[in-house]
């Protein structure tokens, strides 16, 4: 099985976070010229796509560490879906090429933090920080 270098993973997290604070950025300055709450839902999206791509999940740890868990997959899925509907919620608010760009981009990288491997899996959570305490 292929083991990511650290520079890979840099590689990911590094854009990834870089499109989700340009993301945010983007709603700061133009949040006013939006509709309260698809402003206030799309903010929303973004923290739960963010949470999840940095496994700030307690479930995901859990069944990322848990030796009999099946249920690996389960939250691939879901931040599929979470990244699927991201790009929706942008797309129907412009259709300017630049903001769209950066949520395919943003939305994929976020996708890429995951792995239906649950070695590969953990080995991203453990690059993030987020690892079962020893006993």
């Amino acid at each position: 099985m292929r083991r990511f270098s650290e520079r890979e993973l840099n590689v990911v997290a590094g854009h990834y976070e870089s499109m989700t604070r340009t993301l945010e950025a983007y709603l700061d300055a133009w949040e006013t010229d939006l509709e309260h709450e698809k402003a206030q839902d799309l903010r929303r999206r973004i923290e739960e796509l963010d949470s999840m791509a940095k496994g700030m999940d307690p479930r995901l740890v859990e069944i990322a560490w848990d030796e009999n868990s099946e249920e690996e997959w389960d939250y691939a899925a879901l931040v599929r879906r979470a990244a699927a509907q991201l790009d929706e919620d942008l797309g129907r608010l412009s259709n300017t090429n630049f903001l769209l760009t950066l949520a395919h981009g943003a939305s994929n990288l976020a996708a890429s933090l995951f792995f239906p491997d649950k070695d590969r899996l953990r080995f991203s959570l453990f690059r993030l920080g987020m690892q079962p305490v020893s006993d």
